[in-house]
């Protein structure tokens, strides 16, 4: 079974994606129930409390505000997963313990919608419970998806650290040797590329496709820049050479 997703950017860049097997959503998912279980109680708890305060208004109030309380656990169970899902970009409290993300099928975050769609389904893969039918769907599908991913679009991979604006306009350290000869036609380079490629050398000791990516950048270099393939530069020194020089 395939463990990667490969995924192409707009820039022609590909980027690999560790696909999140059933150990870890289980793990994620018993620290979302562990979360939900705790929730639930101080809202019962809260509950109880108003009801004994609302004693004095008469029944009609108390099993109102029953009804009230009912309704409040229902939207907490669904609206857990969406809200965290929607702001912190396909995330919740377990999947973030976990180290895994839900991500839309071609890389891109999800939002409300997909989040909805796909936790709207869940009520199908919980059953006949603990998530008989999505697990089984897990087991059998080669991207682990339970049916809410296939009905919203979604996969699960596991999370890459965030790389800030700040970092990736920090200068990668190389050697002074990349400086020189000047490349020419570095202008045709647009920032998006030569971010990408500063980028891959900040991150290049954990891909596992290291030299692969190395050489499809420096090939779209090479091309820009109208290289001959004469020039005696790696793929990977090409790569350094052009982050090192460009904007300096």
């Amino acid at each position: 079974m395939d463990d990667s997703l490969r995924l192409e950017t707009p820039e022609q860049i590909e980027i690999n994606y560790d696909i999140a097997r059933l150990g870890s959503r289980f793990i994620a998912a018993l620290w979302d129930t562990l979360a939900l279980v705790a929730l639930q109680i101080m809202l019962f708890l809260a509950g109880l409390l108003v009801v004994r305060l609302l004693d004095a208004g008469g029944a009609f109030v108390s099993e109102a505000w029953i009804a009230v309380l009912i309704l409040l656990s229902f939207i907490l169970f669904w609206g857990y997963y969406v809200l965290f899902e929607v702001i912190w970009s396909g995330q919740t409290p377990g999947k973030r313990l976990a180290g895994i993300r839900t991500v839309r099928a071609n890389g891109y975050p999800i939002g409300f919608v997909e989040s909805a769609i796909r936790n709207v389904v869940r009520i199908i893969d919980f059953l006949p419970g603990n998530y008989g039918i999505g697990t089984v769907v897990m087991f059998v599908d080669r991207r682990s998806r339970r049916l809410g991913d296939f009905a919203a679009g979604t996969i699960v991979v596991h999370d890459r650290a965030a790389l800030s604006l700040q970092k990736l306009r920090t200068p990668v350290a190389v050697d002074s040797r990349f400086l020189e000869p000047p490349l020419p036609n570095l202008h045709r380079l647009s920032l998006e590329e030569v971010e990408a490629a500063r980028t891959f050398l900040q991150r290049r000791g954990a891909l596992i496709n290291a030299d692969a990516l190395a050489a499809q950048l420096a090939g779209r270099f090479r091309e820009q820049l109208e290289l001959p393939e004469t020039v005696p530069y790696s793929h990977l020194e090409l790569v350094q050479r052009v982050v090192a020089q460009h904007g300096s």
